[in-house]
């Protein structure tokens, strides 16, 4: 059986010369059922804010009667942050890892801090195909739309510079990229927001 949280979290490099803290668990917020995908946390002022992040590419279903999550752990060094997580597929153990970009980080903790929620997630997440953007204006703005993959290369711009009204805006975005994660990025006059989505094949 799954443990009801199991939370591993690491200190930087070791010795703490940045005070970071790193913690990598299994999370069913987006589901109603045993549906489970993997986060990290991360914390830059000794643990008094975390903000954290979806890292798996998609959920799984653990089976009550297996345990696993006891290989699940973090390393953290030269700020190079690798998670490593078991994952249980049809009664298949399978161990994952991922590469952390921690400047991405950074800017998703200051763009998505939006009190008046901007931007909505993309629907649906995951997508193959296409998914449809939603965000709300509160006075006309000159808006940009961008998608970025993970190297910060821009693939695509929906909205382009264009004057649009107050009120709620939905844009429907068709794609043929490669399966993986990507990020989009809304800009509305001075305010600035970023999302992650994930395509699949």
């Amino acid at each position: 059986m799954m443990p009801h949280s199991v939370i591993n979290f690491y200190l930087d490099d070791h010795r703490p010369t940045n005070g970071n803290l790193w913690f990598v668990y299994y999370d069913r917020r987006n589901y109603n059922d045993t549906r489970t995908d993997v986060y990290m946390a991360r914390s830059t002022d000794g643990g008094i804010t975390f903000e954290n992040f979806k890292i798996s590419d998609s959920p799984f279903i653990p089976d009550p009667g297996v345990f696993f999550g006891d290989y699940t752990n973090v390393t953290a060094h030269n700020n190079i942050i690798r998670p490593i997580w078991t994952r249980l597929d049809n009664v298949q153990l399978s161990l994952w890892t991922a590469i952390i970009d921690t400047t991405i980080v950074s800017q998703m903790e200051i763009l998505n801090n939006d009190e008046n929620n901007l931007l909505e997630q993309n629907y649906p997440n995951p997508f193959a195909g296409q998914t449809y953007f939603s965000f709300k204006l509160h006075k006309q703005e000159i808006v940009s739309l961008k998608i970025y993959d993970l190297t910060g290369r821009c693939i695509a711009a929906p909205i382009n510079n264009q004057i649009m009204e107050f009120g709620k805006h939905i844009v429907k975005f068709e794609t043929q990229v490669t399966q993986g994660t990507y990020f989009y990025e809304l800009k509305a006059g001075e305010k600035l927001m970023r999302r992650k989505m994930m395509v699949v094949e």
